[in-house]
């Protein structure tokens, strides 16, 4: 049954631990490449409207900081225009309401922070900081982190996923 079965028992009759290399040779360790398949998806159900599953893109982000340091860039505008946290943003900004899931963006087009509008700039950092790698979920408190505020992101919207 086993082709290296005598190897097994040569092996355990001179080592004082049998069981490490027992594992070694009775499972198999892999296929050939020949059974190997890689396949790449060329089709998305995001932002695809000709499709039966509708997940519309409901905005795409990305603040582009050049070299300076995200947070302490955002908090600075904060105080600027006259803010004293992150959550009293999301009353004046905050106009995404649902849970929506999160996708890096392919076009990676960012909102110059140092050029763009105040304004701008802190919408979008606060629904960079409501959302993770994969959720936007506008219950959870803003997080400004240099990993939020560094990724660009399209937002979509999957209530019809489910139809």
């Amino acid at each position: 049954m086993y082709q290296d079965h005598q190897r097994i028992e040569m092996i355990q009759t001179h080592c004082r631990e049998p069981r490490i290399y027992e594992r070694e040779y009775l499972f198999n360790m892999g296929g050939p490449m020949s059974r190997t398949r890689t396949e790449k998806i060329h089709e998305s159900i995001l932002a695809n409207p000709h499709k039966p599953i509708k997940c519309p893109l409901v905005i795409s982000l990305g603040l582009d900081f050049k070299k300076k340091p995200p947070v302490s860039t955002i908090e600075a505008l904060l105080k600027a225009e006259g803010f004293s946290s992150p959550e009293e943003l999301r009353a004046e900004y905050l106009t995404l309401n649902k849970t929506y899931v999160c996708h890096l963006s392919l076009s990676r087009a960012r909102l110059p922070v140092a050029t763009s509008p105040p304004k701008l700039v802190l919408k979008q950092a606060v629904i960079l900081g409501l959302c993770t790698a994969t959720f936007f979920n506008p219950g959870r408190p803003i997080l400004w982190t240099s990993a939020s505020l560094t990724r660009c992101l399209d937002l979509y919207n999957m209530e019809d996923f489910y139809l």
